[in-house]
């Protein structure tokens, strides 16, 4: 939060749009997995809800450099 708190005064915080992830799909994956975590830990959270419910309110995701996501890229596909 202090991290988060720290971006109010930074550039193009209140921006009335923000620039698209370059890759649309991966942000869309890796929020599906959130998502599916979520889900299947929830469980074990022990909250005092019959039928709790998860909804994303908002995705923050890092603005990368074309070399740095295209090392990413490299390694995801080492790792699958």
């Amino acid at each position: 939060m202090e991290k988060l708190n720290g971006l109010v005064g930074g550039q193009g915080f209140r921006a009335t749009a923000s620039a698209p992830p370059c890759d649309a799909d991966r942000v869309q994956q890796a929020l599906d997995r959130g998502i599916s975590l979520l889900h299947n830990g929830v469980s074990g959270l022990a909250l005092p809800f019959r039928f709790p419910e998860v909804e994303p309110l908002v995705v923050l995701w890092p603005i990368t450099t074309a070399k740095k996501e295209h090392e990413t890229e490299d390694r995801d596909e080492e790792n699958a």
